[in-house]
């Protein structure tokens, strides 16, 4: 009857163990980022979060990479050569993407 409940109960912390390792997967986010219907050429974006600091990548080619983020809606700033100064802040940006945990792709056309 000890060796049942032994693996019974290992059996259990397995099956929670491996549940909440997979409530921990962040948000792999990678996308394409236009201007005017062009590839901008190189620069920042930021996603920001209600609390904390932002997470940057470089843009390069018109595309940019994130790995691992947490899950949630973020403001989204954009800086670079001939990009207009309201994408570069969070008070006005207009850009907001709602980060899933998983892969996703965010493209953003900005006017």
């Amino acid at each position: 009857m000890n060796r049942l409940a032994f693996v019974s109960a290992s059996a259990f912390l397995l099956c929670c163990f491996a549940i909440s390792s997979a409530g921990d997967q962040g948000a792999d986010v990678q996308g394409r980022l236009t201007f005017q219907g062009q590839p901008i050429a190189g620069g920042k974006i930021s996603f920001h979060y209600a609390a904390g600091k932002p997470f940057s990548a470089p843009i390069k080619k018109g595309m940019y990479a994130f790995k691992n983020l947490p899950a949630a809606t973020v403001i989204v700033t954009i800086e670079g050569a001939g990009i207009p100064a309201k994408y570069g802040s969070p008070k006005t940006s207009s850009l907001n993407v709602e980060l899933k945990a998983g892969g996703q792709t965010v493209n953003l056309e900005l006017r």
